[in-house]
C-alpha cells in the first residue's frame, strides 16, 4: 500500500524510469545492463550497492556512479556490487 503525504511520493509509489532528458546512448546503457526499477531479489537492491548514491529525500530517486539517470532505491542491474 502506497501512502502519499502532501505532494511527496512514498518510496512505494516512486518510479525512476524517466530517461527523456538523457542522450539515446546513455539511455541505451540502462537496457544493456538490465536496469530494473524494482528487483524481486532483495539481496541485490541498489541501496546495498557500492555505486548507489542515496537521495537527500526518502521519496526521491537516487543516482548511480556508473549509470546516468534516475535510480530507484529498490532497483538493480548487472553492475551490482555489494557494499563491503
Amino acid at each position: 500500500m502506497a501512502i502519499l503525504v502532501g505532494c511527496r511520493r512514498s518510496v512505494d509509489a516512486l518510479t525512476c524510469t524517466d530517461v527523456s532528458g538523457l542522450p539515446a546512448e546513455d539511455a541505451s546503457v540502462r537496457v544493456r545492463i538490465a536496469y530494473v526499477d524494482r528487483t524481486t531479489d532483495t539481496d541485490r537492491q541498489c541501496t546495498s550497492c557500492q555505486q548507489f548514491v542515496t537521495p537527500k529525500d526518502d521519496a526521491a530517486c537516487g543516482s548511480c556512479k556508473l549509470l546516468k539517470g534516475p535510480v530507484h532505491p529498490a532497483g538493480s542491474c548487472t553492475l551490482y556490487a555489494r557494499r563491503g
